[in-house]
């Protein structure tokens, strides 16, 4: 499900991929309703398997594809060449129909599949209710994450009411996830009789992320604190520090609630992008550009340094700095560990983010363990400067992993990466 549009350039070359927050795909709202597989990520087709109790794999998805299948209008159906409209097997946007060992071709399972486009901790919950209330022996949904059953239900023929279930996992970029519609029945057989059911999913991506701006109280520049949604992320809910040394506990995440979680920082002080008699902001009013106003700054020579503890996290998370300072020319060195990525302000942040070495944000990816430090070495201008303008900690890596600065597993690409204001 698109939430966010962005324009992703790479070597100049444009697209529109998705910012991901919250529920991510949806089999009726990403419906296609022209008819096109791979769309919003789904693909549509069936599985045969060559026993009733054979065990499913990813490899044995086959996506519907003519001259055997075809897009009737409204949904995918078997192209009926040979006039007794055999094998059932239909899917369409809110259901379906699988077809029997009763019937020509055999027992096939009608499968909707959505491949993942992000990571990070998940729920998946779909529905599943007779949509043929009449007659038949019930029909069976199979959810599967990456080929394995993570949930599954039987209903009886005359159940419309179904039932709606979840599970939790965690996601990669390229997992497949595939919720199919069987003809088995409550009374055990693959007999197919009015077995047309609804059957659909959605999957929600937890918002596991901890934000933090700096130099909100920074002076002559208009106010630079952040009280609404902002950021590659779309948080609501920041952290707010001012002056240019200091430290907050307990810091709150996305949702609002405290996390434990606590950040340190020291600079030579704070300063503006723009209200200090520079002028490298030109957003709209908002708190993408108060988050881009004020920030942690470093003389010619020190770095400044950010450090949080008592994450709560567990497994990988990522780091998305974000930097844009009041003169374009000038950079340094940011550092988490042993990774280490170099930049410079090329031109005024105009309320769009960038990913990359001449953007407004690097993202540091893979990261673990309860805390880190972040550096900025000045490196690059006259005088050199590595300002912080602030930071967020996030399970949540947008959009996929090639699509961004990756600073983590020996990996170094630089890539363009737009968000529009609002």
């Amino acid at each position: 499900m698109k939430i966010k549009a962005l324009t992703l350039c790479i070597a100049m070359v444009c697209c529109t991929p998705t910012l991901f927050a919250g529920v991510v795909a949806d089999s009726v709202a990403d419906w296609s309703e022209s008819g096109t597989q791979g769309e919003n990520g789904w693909t549509y087709g069936y599985y045969a398997p060559a026993t009733p109790d054979a065990v499913y794999s990813t490899g044995d998805f086959q996506a519907f594809e003519g001259p055997t299948w075809i897009w009737n209008g409204n949904a995918w159906d078997e192209a009926n060449a040979d006039g007794n409209n055999q094998p059932w097997t239909v899917v369409n946007k809110e259901g379906g129909h699988p077809n029997g060992d009763n019937n020509a071709d055999g027992i096939q399972y009608a499968v909707r599949r959505w491949e993942s486009s992000v990571s990070g901790n998940a729920t998946i919950t779909y529905n599943h209710a007779k949509q043929n209330v009449n007659c038949g022996n019930g029909s069976t949904a199979i959810l599967y994450h990456n080929g394995a059953v993570i949930n599954s239900s039987t209903i009886s023929g005359g159940d419309g009411a179904g039932v709606v279930n979840s599970s939790s996992v965690s996601l990669q970029a390229g997992d497949l996830v595939d919720l199919a519609l069987s003809p088995l029945g409550d009374d055990g057989t693959f007999v197919d009789g009015c077995d047309g059911s609804l059957f659909g999913m959605s999957v929600d991506l937890a918002v596991e992320t901890i934000s933090v701006n700096f130099g909100a109280d920074q002076p002559n520049a208009a106010g630079s604190a952040v009280t609404g949604a902002a950021g590659v992320l779309g948080v609501s809910n920041w952290n707010n520090t001012s002056g240019q040394n200091g430290s907050a506990a307990d810091l709150i995440d996305a949702s609002g609630a405290a996390t434990g979680a606590s950040v340190e920082w020291t600079s030579n002080n704070t300063w503006a992008s723009q209200g200090r008699g520079e002028d490298n902001n030109t957003a709209p009013e908002g708190n993408n550009r108060n988050l881009m106003t004020g920030y942690l700054d470093t003389n010619a020579d020190d770095p400044n340094s950010v450090t949080v503890s008592g994450l709560p996290f567990e497994g990988e998370y990522n780091v998305y700095v974000y930097t844009k300072g009041g003169v374009n020319g000038r950079g340094g060195d940011y550092t988490i560990g042993d990774k280490t990525v170099s930049h410079v302000d090329v031109s005024a942040f105009n309320g769009d983010f960038v990913f990359g070495s001449e953007g407004d944000v690097l993202v540091f990816t893979g990261l673990s363990g309860e805390s880190f430090t972040l550096t900025g070495q000045p490196t690059t201008g006259g005088p050199p400067r590595a300002p912080i303008n602030g930071i967020e900690v996030s399970t949540v890596l947008v959009p996929e992993p090639t699509s961004l600065v990756l600073v983590g597993m020996g990996l170094l690409a630089f890539f363009g990466f737009r968000r529009r204001q609002k």
